[in-house]
């Protein structure tokens, strides 16, 4: 059996199952976005391709760089599409597993690309392999992974973005990494983008995972300036340029205090996580926080059991880069009210 995320998302409404397999906040959880913005009718107009200022202030504010070290995207995923484009089209290497978006993206726009093998034996759960790495990157090359990692929770810390910061450099390649999770680390901070960037490193992020999946507007930055440039030429060409509107309402959202959204997390993984070993699964706790990945023998048999209790989740089968199943497990993610985890509570622990 094959599917997409959104097809088993789709399942679970037709099924009345709990959803906890679409990677996006439950309607209801997270406060309304403001309606009326300062600025006029001006801001409805084509913006400036490289952002405006509050824009810019703001993303460089959140992740202690310079304003212009930061250009406005259509989203993390399209930013990496961007800068595939800017780049002409290099070969991608991706993780193993890997978020099925930098497939997508990555194929459509014509690159070839090689998925790293996974973990040797004796390694944590999703930590990246960087002999590894450097075996199989090329000069040119793309690696693209994300930080907090999707699906595994994974979180780098600064010694992977100086090795990686450091292979890069030797091969002459580029390393693109989505942070769009960034805020929902739990159990540790993730390494701060400001210490861990380097000129070989791109670094995407997004706010679709707190003010909507709809509101398609992120960003990318780099220390790199002639990158950036290329990558803003890329946007104009398209006319894929960010509403000033939404990036005003960013601008809002990230000066925002958002701790009782990480709390809220933290709760809904602590509550999964027993719950998941009570119904005999084998939970991993996750640095990432927003998903949790139980280790199965066989994903698809884990997903039907679940499937048929009225709990839709992710097998591993969907994230694998190459193909194949390699070291088993469930995501579900967490990002839902704590109401929603009370009734998988029901579910999968009711009589």
């Amino acid at each position: 059996m094959n599917l997409e995320i959104e097809e088993i998302s789709c399942m679970a409404k037709e099924q009345r199952a709990i959803d906890l397999a679409m990677g996006t906040w439950e309607e209801g959880v997270l406060a309304g976005a403001p309606k009326e913005f300062p600025g006029g009718r001006e801001l409805a107009n084509y913006g400036p391709s490289h952002g405006i200022e509050e824009f810019l202030e703001a993303v460089a504010s959140s992740n202690g760089c310079d304003p212009s070290e930061v250009l406005p995207t259509p989203g993390a995923t399209t930013g990496l599409g961007v800068v595939l484009m800017a780049l002409r089209q290099p070969r991608v290497v991706v993780g193993n597993p890997t978020y099925p978006g930098f497939l997508h993206t990555s194929k459509q726009l014509g690159c070839d690309v090689v998925s790293l093998s996974p973990s040797r034996p004796g390694k944590k759960f999703g930590s990246v392999d960087w002999e590894a790495v450097q075996e199989t990157l090329l000069p040119g090359d793309l690696l693209v992974m994300a930080d907090p990692d999707n699906p595994t929770g994974r979180v780098f810390e600064m010694e992977d973005y100086e090795v990686a910061q450091e292979i890069c450099k030797q091969v002459d390649a580029w390393f693109f990494i989505d942070r769009t999770y960034d805020e929902f680390a739990i159990d540790r901070p993730s390494a701060k983008l400001c210490d861990a960037m380097g000129d070989r490193l791109i670094f995407g992020g997004s706010v679709s995972k707190t003010l909507g999946a709809s509101l398609r507007i992120g960003w990318i930055v780099s220390r790199n300036q002639e990158l950036l440039r290329d990558s803003e030429r890329t946007i104009r060409s398209l006319l894929v340029s960010v509403c000033p509107v939404m990036q005003l309402l960013v601008a809002s959202h990230l000066r925002e205090d958002r701790s009782s959204l990480q709390h809220l997390v933290r709760e809904n993984h602590d509550h999964a996580f027993r719950i998941l070993s009570e119904f005999g699964l084998t939970p991993r706790r996750s640095e990432g926080g927003l998903f949790i990945c139980a280790h199965v023998d066989d994903p698809w048999s884990a997903f039907h059991a679940l499937r048929d209790r009225g709990v839709m989740s992710v097998p591993s089968d969907v994230f694998q880069a190459a193909g194949e199943t390699r070291g088993g497990f469930l995501r579900l993610c967490l990002a839902r009210k704590a109401n929603t985890i009370f009734q998988v509570e029901e579910n999968l622990l009711g009589d």
